[in-house]
């Protein structure tokens, strides 16, 4: 048993690492809905995160369809904040180009931080908690 228990921890690293190793942001996705019980395993995945005293400091916010207007909407005003030029045709450019970004997958999922209000927990361990 003890063999078995080895090797499988081995393969299991080995699989993890793997996946590390390959991991690639595309930036393509497909159309496709994304099934209710990968959602759920994604989320649920996160939550494995080590935090230190157990606090749990994550906020996941799932969007979809028009749940994905806030998000469009906040990425155009960053465009807008971050240009020198605003005129009007630049300015509506920008705001487009950020709800375009929101709306290239079907599903975006959100994580925020929400640090505990116990003094004795190090607010940057609870950033640490989200970032992992």
């Amino acid at each position: 048993k003890k063999d078995q228990l080895y090797i499988a921890r081995e393969e299991s690293d080995m699989n993890v690492s793997e996946a590390i190793r390959t991991r690639r942001s595309l930036g393509k996705s497909i159309p496709d809905a994304v099934p209710q019980e990968w959602i759920e395993q994604i989320l649920e995945a996160g939550t494995w995160a080590p935090n230190h005293k157990l606090t749990e400091p994550w906020k996941f916010f799932v969007m979809q369809g028009e749940g994905r207007d806030v998000l469009g909407n906040a990425l155009g005003d960053i465009q807008v904040a971050g240009g020198d030029d605003t005129s009007e045709e630049v300015v509506a450019a920008a705001r487009e180009s950020g709800r375009t970004k929101a709306y290239r997958a079907p599903l975006v999922i959100g994580v925020a931080v929400e640090p505990s209000t116990d003094p004795k927990v190090i607010e940057l361990e609870e950033y640490g908690a989200v970032f992992a």
